[in-house]
């Protein structure tokens, strides 16, 4: 038995296709997945990227919130990443049960998903230089944390 899953993202479009999505659970024995993953067409279930380069990940599930976090590049080569040094659209969504939570974990179809309408445009900080700068990642880490933590309370009030 697990939780619901829940996935953030970042598209050019507006849409979930050729989007780039990082998509989160917690069995109920604690157990979890974080993975890196892509949607290439319409109504199809996210793939899993051939770069897992997400970092630091977590996922919590309290019972009524679940909160995934983790670190990625701002800039990547990986075709199957949204580079974040451009103005995005962030995308929501979430659904359940998790089939398994091996990788690549195994679920179906959101039950919702939405986009917000402003997009994100991160911009670098001081004098640091690089895609893999560590404050870089922690501003695209924070941002989708809040925004996973938005999702979850929204998911609980359904």
């Amino acid at each position: 038995e697990t939780t619901n899953w829940v996935g953030v993202g970042f598209s050019l479009s507006a849409s979930m296709v050729d989007s780039d999505v990082v998509v989160g659970a917690v069995a109920v024995n604690g157990d979890y997945f974080v993975e890196d993953r892509y949607v290439g067409g319409i109504r199809t279930i996210p793939t899993f990227d051939t770069t897992q380069n997400i970092k630091n990940v977590s996922a919590y599930d309290d019972g009524t919130t679940t909160t995934i976090s983790f670190i990625r590049p701002r800039s990547s080569d990986n075709s199957e990443d949204i580079n974040l040094d451009q103005c995005v659209y962030t995308i929501w969504a979430f659904g359940g049960p998790v089939a398994s939570h091996e990788s690549p974990a195994m679920f179906g179809f959101h039950t919702s998903q939405g986009v917000f309408t402003t997009q994100l445009c991160l911009q670098e900080c001081g004098d640091r230089e690089g895609p893999d700068d560590s404050a870089s990642g922690l501003v695209v880490s924070m941002a989708s944390l809040l925004l996973a933590v938005i999702l979850s309370v929204y998911t609980n009030m359904f």
